[in-house]
C-alpha cells in the first residue's frame, strides 16, 4: 500500500496533469495571443497605415455624429491627449459597429482592418460562446495547475531552475523545458492567472457580491471596487452644454496628469447629459486608470475616481488590471512579459509532450492520438494562422468591402486547414514542420509586403517583431528532423 506522502504526490501530479490536458490548449491560445495584443496601439499602427487622429476638434467631430443618430451609443477613441478623435464604436441592440475617423473629414467610417481587435478577442476567447466567462474557468485552472505544480516539484525547484540537457533525448528535452519554463516564468503564471480570472469573472462575482452586501445594489457594490456612476434621469428636453473639448479640459483638471482615451455619453443631447472621460493612463500612478463624469451643461465634476484618494478596494482593482494589461513600466516591461507568454506557450506544449509520451509507453489508445493531433493542429495551427492574418493585412486592398471579414478567414480558415493536416496520416514531426516553415515564410512575406508600400518608421518595431518570429519559425522548422520511419509519438524516439 502506497504512503501518504506517496498517495498525496500521487494525486497533485493527476490533478495537475488533468488540469493541463483539460484547459491546456484553451491557455495556449490565450497565452500566443496576449503576448500580440500586449501592443495593442502598435499592432494598430502598422495594421492600418492611414490611420490617423482627425484633424478637427474633437467638438466638430462628435457633436455631428451624436446628432446623427440617436438610436446607438456612441463611444469615441480620443488621441493626442484628448484633442483629437480616432474612432470608436456604435452599440445597438447588444451589438457593437467598430469604425474609424477619417482624419481630413472628421466622418466615420467603417473599420478597414481588424488585425488588433481579432487578436484580443481572441485572447479573452470571445468568439466562442460565453467566451468570456470561460476564458475567466481557464484562468483559474491556470492557477491551479501552477500551485500543484509547485508543490510536486518543491524540493528540486533550484536546481531544475538550470536544468536543460538540450543534447540529451527528445522526451528529456521536453522534461526539462517544461520545468525550466515553468519555474522561471512562475511568478508571471500566477499572477496573469490571478488577474484573468478576476477579470473575467468579475461580473459574476460582482452580482453576488452585490446580492450579499448590499441587497441587491449593483452600482454600490461597482462604486467600492472604484467604478463610478452617476444617476442622472434625463430632463426629456434640448439644453445647452459646454463644447466637448472644455469638457475634456475640466476632466483633466479635475484628476491632474489624466490622459484622456475614451469619451461616452449618458443621454447625450439632453439638458441632463452626462459626458464620461476615462484614461487608462494617469502620470505618476504605476496603476493609473481614472474616470470623471461630468455634467455637459456646466462642466461640474458628478463623479471621479482619483488614484490618490482610492479606497482598498478600488486599489485592487486598479492593481489586477495594471498587472494584467502591463499598464506600467514601459516598453520593456511589455517585452519581458511578451517573451514570458511565448514561454508559457512552450511550457504548455511541453507539459502535453511529456504526458502523452508516458501515456504512450504504458499503453497506446486511440484518445493519445487524438490529443496529440489536436496539440499539433493548435501549437503549430495557431500561430499559422496569425501569420497568414498578417500576411492577408497587407495583400487585401484597403478599399475591399468585406476586408475584416477576409481576415477572420484568413487567420481562421488557415488554423482550421492546419488543423485538418494535422490528422493527415503522416509522422506529428513532419506536420510541425511544414506548418513552422509555412509560418516562417508569412511571416516574412508580411514584412516584405508592409515595407514594399514605403517605409514607415512608426511600424518599424512590430516590422522587426514579425521578422523576428518569420526566423524564429523558420529556424525550428529548420530544427525538426523526420525519420524515415516515425513512431506514433515522436517524442518516444532518443
Amino acid at each position: 500500500m502506497a504512503s501518504p506522502a506517496n498517495r498525496a504526490h500521487r494525486i497533485l501530479w493527476d490533478v495537475h496533469a488533468w488540469v493541463g490536458v483539460v484547459a491546456g490548449l484553451l491557455l495556449y491560445v490565450m497565452f500566443f495571443t496576449g503576448a500580440f495584443v500586449l501592443f495593442r496601439s502598435e499592432l494598430r499602427t502598422w495594421a492600418e497605415p492611414t490611420r490617423q487622429a482627425s484633424r478637427q476638434s474633437v467638438e466638430e467631430v462628435v457633436a455631428p455624429l451624436l446628432a446623427s443618430n440617436d438610436d446607438v451609443a456612441w463611444v469615441f477613441e480620443l488621441g493626442d491627449g484628448g484633442t483629437s478623435v480616432i474612432g470608436g464604436q456604435t452599440r445597438a441592440a447588444g451589438a457593437r459597429a467598430p469604425f474609424t475617423i477619417d482624419g481630413a473629414t472628421g466622418a466615420a467610417e467603417p473599420e478597414r482592418t481588424a488585425v488588433e481587435r481579432i487578436l484580443w478577442h481572441l485572447h479573452f476567447l470571445y468568439q466562442l460562446p460565453f467566451g468570456f466567462y470561460l476564458s475567466g474557468f481557464v484562468g483559474m485552472a491556470l492557477v491551479l495547475a501552477v500551485v500543484t505544480g509547485t508543490v510536486i516539484h518543491w524540493r528540486n525547484i533550484p536546481s531544475q531552475l538550470l536544468r536543460f540537457r538540450p543534447t540529451k533525448a527528445a522526451k528529456i528535452v521536453w522534461t526539462d523545458a517544461h520545468k525550466v519554463l515553468g519555474t522561471v516564468g512562475l511568478p508571471f503564471l500566477l499572477i496573469f492567472g490571478l488577474t484573468g480570472a478576476a477579470i473575467c469573472l468579475g461580473p459574476l462575482l460582482l452580482e453576488a457580491h452585490a446580492a450579499a452586501s448590499f441587497g441587491g445594489d449593483h452600482d454600490a457594490g461597482e462604486e467600492l471596487l472604484g467604478f463610478v456612476h452617476a444617476d442622472v434621469e434625463p430632463a426629456g428636453a434640448k439644453g445647452p452644454r459646454l463644447p466637448y473639448d472644455e469638457l475634456v479640459e475640466k476632466a483633466k483638471g479635475a484628476i491632474p496628469g489624466l490622459v484622456p482615451e475614451w469619451m461616452r455619453f449618458q443621454h447625450p443631447g439632453d439638458a441632463n447629459e452626462v459626458v464620461n472621460l476615462y484614461g487608462s493612463h494617469v502620470e505618476g500612478e504605476p496603476f493609473g486608470y481614472a474616470t470623471v463624469l461630468l455634467r455637459a451643461r456646466d462642466g461640474e465634476v458628478l463623479a471621479a475616481t482619483v488614484p490618490s484618494e482610492r479606497g482598498p478596494g478600488a486599489r485592487t482593482t486598479a492593481a489586477i488590471y495594471g498587472l494584467h494589461f502591463v499598464s506600467y513600466g514601459g516598453m520593456a516591461l511589455r517585452l519581458v512579459h511578451a517573451f514570458l507568454a511565448l514561454g508559457g506557450c512552450v511550457t504548455i506544449l511541453s507539459g502535453f509532450a511529456v504526458w502523452l509520451a508516458r501515456r504512450e509507453a504504458r499503453h497506446a489508445t486511440a484518445f493519445n492520438h487524438i490529443l496529440l493531433r489536436l496539440v499539433v493542429g493548435t501549437g503549430a495551427g495557431l500561430p499559422l494562422g496569425t501569420a497568414a492574418l498578417f500576411a492577408a493585412s497587407r495583400l487585401l486592398p484597403p478599399d475591399l468591402a468585406w476586408r475584416v471579414g477576409w481576415e477572420n478567414v484568413a487567420i481562421f480558415g488557415t488554423w482550421l486547414a492546419a488543423a485538418v493536416y494535422a490528422f493527415a496520416p503522416l509522422a506529428p514531426r513532419r506536420i510541425v514542420r511544414d506548418l513552422l516553415a509555412t509560418t516562417g515564410l508569412l511571416f516574412g512575406a508580411a514584412v516584405l509586403l508592409d515595407l514594399a508600400a514605403g517605409v514607415r518608421w512608426e511600424a518599424a518595431g512590430m516590422n522587426v517583431a514579425l521578422a523576428g518570429l518569420a526566423l524564429l519559425s523558420t529556424w525550428i522548422a529548420t530544427r525538426i528532423h523526420v525519420p524515415s520511419r516515425a513512431p506514433a509519438l515522436a517524442l518516444q524516439e532518443s
